[in-house]
């Protein structure tokens, strides 16, 4: 699994230039888990892209964010930001944990919350 870390304001810039050269998908054509944890079927069909479980029962909460949506996180194996999708947000009480649909190479990742910016619907 990729480590992710915390950007920094100074990266807006760059951030920004890089947002606004992807070819973002509609968020209508991605698949997402809202409203619930996700299952292994939603994983299997990209839905999404982690289980939060205790002793094989699901042990996540959805989080109260708006999904699809439009994101930022950097890629530590890539060096670089990278345009994602968030397609799932659960906690466990604890930890916030997003879900990604990463469409320039059409990979799934998971972070930290934290660690994304979110850049909403349009």
């Amino acid at each position: 699994m990729p480590r992710f870390i915390v950007l920094s304001l100074l990266l807006m810039g760059p951030a920004m230039s890089l947002a606004d050269s992807a070819n973002w998908p509609p968020l209508e054509t991605v698949p997402h888990v809202v409203g619930r944890p996700a299952t292994e079927s939603d994983i299997n069909e990209g839905r999404a892209a982690f289980l939060i479980q205790v002793d094989g029962q699901s042990a996540g909460r959805p989080m109260q964010i708006r999904l699809p949506q439009y994101a930022k996180v950097f890629d530590e194996e890539k060096g670089e930001l990278i345009p994602v999708v968030i397609i799932q947000a659960e906690t466990d009480g604890e930890t916030e944990v997003f879900g990604y649909y990463n469409f320039s190479d059409e990979s799934y990742g998971v972070g930290l919350a934290s660690e994304f910016e979110l850049l909403g619907e349009n």
